[in-house]
């Protein structure tokens, strides 16, 4: 098998990412220079426009998915479930009741060590209540996001939230404060997301009485008491699309110059970014037919071009000697594009490297892209497993970045978990293959056909970890013929 360099990088990759750091340290505005690599130049534009078009796409690609996602829940008229998700109508939230599986589609990388809550707010006429109880000494975390994917409050165990009304506002909201509420949080934009997270590995019946509290809904309805769901019996949506390394169902490259020009009107520049404004919505205002099938072709070309390669994890962030990769500044990625723009694509909805510590695995000792027909060591030694303040997880995730098992324990190992095995000295050691392994207290990940990656999170991370300190280890390929199969039914 040919061995793949780790680092390895697409060319138009390579000029983009140093196009973005160039900017970054020079300390010019976003507007101020073009890519410095040969672009063809269209019929209907120059060179230069192209270029920008491009920078466009990249740029924007985060805000127009979460443009199109509320597009899609402005049809809702109740929440509930679409492709394994929660959905919910504007400044309402649905919950699901467990864990996902691999039924889910709707975002890549979804995590099986949670219960999973979803609502996007629109604070444009008013703030949203956002209802919080107690979970007792159980793991949860509450993600607010704002339209560029960046996280702008802290809410959570490890904060030490206590339960209560926490009120979302948005970024020009003036109005009084009414009492009862616990804490406020101001969006630097009008649209923003709420995620809430419940560690579920064991008594999801303690769970799901705590999450029947957990509510969104517009300031108006706030009337100081708690207003309670129950989620166990939800409305079931037809999926609208899956997401893959080709597409996103909320992103049709098609239309997304279209899409990228509403956006522009509703999320505020960033200091720097207002001449790329002012040239981005020069060239976006063309209303010639022949002119607007160009942009429909550029972004199917962008789209193909750009971005499908960002959904590769070893394309983003810094990598280790042991082959994993990882991004420093998930969730408050301010003006780094590239990174905004891979995760996005690759695993949308990450919390902040000091909430939750993200590493991601696509080749083995040797640089080979990890496989289903070969198997895997990954060994823990006592004195190396990931230092934390809340727990750790390893999940297994196909070529597309979707879950292999249909529940948690058929795709992911929680540090958290009574099954979790351990050696004498403490080491935690892990199989990965797709056949079950013969000695029967064994950690073991089965894997799926053709090409897989391994995601490890660490919750609540200690600083060595956050600031990259420690690494994982590699993943050892130690497939041989002599490999006995056994079933996986059984």
């Amino acid at each position: 098998m040919t061995v793949i360099k780790y680092r390895f990088r697409l060319v138009v990759f390579l000029l983009v990412s140093h196009a973005f750091a160039a900017w970054a340290e020079e300390g010019q505005t976003l507007s101020s220079r073009n890519f410095d690599h040969h672009i063809r130049a269209e019929p209907l534009v120059s060179e230069s426009e192209n270029a920008l078009l491009e920078k466009a796409y990249v740029w924007g690609w985060p805000m127009v998915y979460l443009h199109n996602v509320k597009k899609s829940l402005q049809l809702l008229q109740v929440p509930g479930i679409s492709g394994g998700a929660p959905v919910a109508p504007i400044n309402r939230l649905s919950m699901l009741t467990q864990p996902v599986g691999d039924g889910f589609v709707t975002v890549p990388c979804p995590n099986p060590d949670v219960v999973y809550g979803f609502g996007l707010l629109d604070l444009t006429e008013q703030p949203v209540v956002v209802q919080i109880p107690d979970a007792g000494s159980r793991y949860w975390m509450f993600q607010l996001g704002d339209h560029r994917t960046d996280s702008f409050a802290k809410i959570g165990s490890m904060y030490g939230t206590q339960p209560g009304f926490h009120l979302v506002v948005g970024p020009d909201w003036e109005g009084s404060i009414p009492e009862g509420i616990s804490q406020v949080w101001r969006s630097p934009t009008n649209l923003a997301f709420v995620i809430p997270r419940y560690l579920a590995v064991e008594d999801l019946e303690s769970l799901r009485e705590t999450i029947s509290k957990v509510a969104v809904y517009p300031l108006s309805r706030f009337n100081h008491k708690w207003k309670k769901q129950d989620w166990s019996k939800p409305k079931w949506y037809p999926a609208i699309g899956r997401s893959n390394r080709q597409q996103s169902k909320s992103v049709r490259p098609e239309t997304f110059f279209k899409d990228l020009k509403e956006v522009l009107a509703h999320v505020p520049p960033l200091p720097g970014e207002e001449c790329f404004y002012q040239e981005l919505k020069s060239v976006l205002t063309e209303q010639d037919q022949d002119y607007q099938y160009f942009l429909s072709e550029k972004g199917l070309e962008c789209e193909a071009r750009l971005m499908e390669p960002l959904f590769d994890f070893h394309r983003m962030g810094k990598s280790s000697q042991t082959g994993w990769t990882s991004v420093s500044n998930g969730a408050c990625f301010g003006t780094d594009y590239l990174s905004r723009a891979a995760v996005a694509k690759s695993n949308i909805f990450v919390n902040r490297p000091n909430e939750a510590k993200y590493f991601y695995l696509e080749v083995d000792d040797d640089g080979r892209w990890l496989v289903g027909r070969e198997s895997y060591h990954l060994k823990f030694r006592p004195e190396a497993l990931p230092a934390h303040q809340g727990f750790w997880s390893l999940t297994v995730y196909d070529g597309d970045h979707r879950l292999v098992g249909q529940t948690r324990a058929a795709s992911s190992i929680n540090s958290s978990s009574d099954t979790l095995k351990r050696l004498e000295d403490g080491s935690v050691e892990i199989m990965i293959q797709r056949a079950r392994p013969t000695e029967p207290n064994t950690n073991w990940l089965p894997t799926p056909e053709g090409r897989f990656v391994l995601y490890l999170r660490v919750y609540t991370p200690d600083e060595s970890v956050v600031r990259g300190h420690w690494t994982p280890p590699a993943a050892v390929n130690v497939w041989t013929p002599a490999v006995k199969l056994v079933s996986l039914s059984n």
